[in-house]
């Protein structure tokens, strides 16, 4: 699972935020082991500076797709001029 977080941001900064991946093992067919979270974005980004569309939208163009033991993620954040840049990253599960 993808998904974004405020926790590096405070109130002396604009509204920093990151994306990050967490993974569940099934045990007996139950997701209750949750664990390896790991930070996708090299930096946190100004939450702000994303496209107003009647409130701050990040927009659509997001997903998570398996690529055979590895996980494919995309999502966008504002970068320098592009308010709406897309970034992608493969994700190898740690066991």
């Amino acid at each position: 699972m993808t998904y974004y977080d405020l926790r590096n941001n405070d109130n002396n900064t604009p509204l920093l935020t990151d994306v990050w991946a967490v993974f569940c093992k099934p045990t007996a067919g139950i997701a209750t082991n949750w664990g390896n979270e790991v930070r996708l974005t090299d930096e946190s980004f100004d939450f702000l500076q994303a496209p107003n569309a009647g409130g701050f939208f990040l927009g659509d163009y997001e997903g998570l797709a398996a690529a055979g033991n590895d996980f494919l993620a995309f999502w966008s954040q504002p970068e320098d001029a592009d308010s709406a840049n897309i970034v992608f990253r493969r994700l190898t599960p740690v066991p």
